[in-house]
């Protein structure tokens, strides 16, 4: 099982660390149900962090890290709505950018969107899976790296 990393913040002290939880998501919820995060109680927020494991479909657990799995009180739909479409269109520019740029000056940003708009979702599957043949490469070849002594 998971363990899990609760961070509260609240107006006196700010973010700081609470508790860790052995059992994944389920046993978070309860106490922060039982603490009245962001309902009256000590804490106005809090979070939830988890373990991330980027490579884990290769079984490599080496580039262990943490990532937010959760939100007390659960974040309105309205600010979620917000903040993901604010992500989505930071990945599109980040992919447009990218693109642009690997393109060597052939494309410009605004071909590239519209590259990526007509190409619609097959187009961007297709460059997802790329990026992911890359990473395997890559990560085979730092494993390797690491498996024969090396610094990785």
């Amino acid at each position: 099982m998971a363990d899990a990393l609760v961070k509260v913040w609240s107006a006196d002290a700010g973010w700081k660390s609470l508790a860790w939880f052995t059992g994944g998501r389920t046993p978070v919820s309860v106490t922060a149900a039982l603490l009245r995060i962001g309902t009256g109680g000590p804490y106005a927020f809090a979070e939830t962090w988890g373990p991330r494991y980027p490579d884990a479909w290769a079984h490599d657990w080496t580039q262990e890290g943490r990532s937010l799995t959760d939100r007390h009180p659960d974040e309105p739909y309205a600010e979620s709505s917000v903040r993901l479409n604010a992500q989505r269109r930071a990945e599109e520019d980040w992919l447009v950018a990218a693109l642009a740029e690997r393109s060597r000056g052939v494309l410009t940003a605004e071909q590239v969107a519209e590259r990526l708009q007509a190409g619609g979702q097959r187009y961007r599957d297709f460059l997802t899976i790329g990026s992911a043949a890359i990473a395997r490469a890559l990560n085979g070849a730092r494993r390797d790296e690491r498996a024969q002594g090396g610094c990785g």
